[in-house]
């Protein structure tokens, strides 16, 4: 594990010079030159298509971190036969993502679950936190936040209002079928989890 790093953290970076050069790219002609950007016909580029070009690339570099950390590090791990919800050093990789993405879903979700099975709630919560803070309506992230009080905490209460939302918010009939009854149970004060952190109980967080 520990010799796949370094690539891992030359991978990033590389990435990340990419992004670099992109951005620069879009203020110069080779940018108009290479589809980059709208041609200014010798007028001053506008901040708004800067700032959309810039976002895009944000965006590429954000995926391309994700797809290193499933490569190199989630499968690799599994197959090494390690727990990834115990990897830790996944964390700054997470956290680059959704400074990078604050709208990438899964770098919150697998952060904050690999965080609070680290014993490290605060952190964990935070991820939570900031990730409802750019996506309030996500559904995945409200049953998270749910999980959260009722597993980690046994604070059925607290639990009850994320779990209403991410209901509310779920758009697939058969997820929210499932987050009713996680409501009635949360309402009933006897959560039907398992031995298991219960993420396949919405069948969102296979990033596998």
């Amino acid at each position: 594990m520990s010799k796949k790093k370094p690539q891992f953290g030359l991978a990033v970076s590389a990435a990340l010079l990419v992004v670099s050069g992109l951005i620069q790219m879009s203020f110069t002609s080779d940018g108009v030159r290479l589809g980059y950007m709208a041609d200014s016909h010798g007028k001053t580029p506008s901040a708004a298509a800067v700032a959309h070009a810039a976002g895009e690339f944000r965006i590429v570099a954000a995926n391309v971190i994700w797809m290193k950390i499933i490569d190199h590090y989630h499968h690799q791990y599994l197959a090494q036969g390690g727990d990834w919800s115990h990897n830790e050093s996944l964390i700054p990789y997470l956290r680059m993502i959704t400074w990078l993405d604050p709208h990438f879903i899964e770098a919150y979700d697998v952060a904050s679950s690999i965080c609070l099975h680290s014993n490290q709630d605060a952190q964990g919560a935070k991820f939570l936190q900031d990730g409802l803070g750019q996506n309030p309506r996500n559904p995945q992230l409200n049953y998270d936040m749910a999980m959260y009080y009722a597993w980690f905490h046994r604070n059925y209460k607290a639990a009850l209002p994320w779990a209403v939302k991410a209901r509310d918010y779920e758009d697939d009939s058969f997820e929210r079928n499932k987050l009713r009854i996680f409501c009635h149970t949360l309402q009933t004060s006897t959560p039907m989890v398992s031995s298991a952190y219960p993420q396949a109980q919405r069948g969102a967080a296979n990033y596998g």
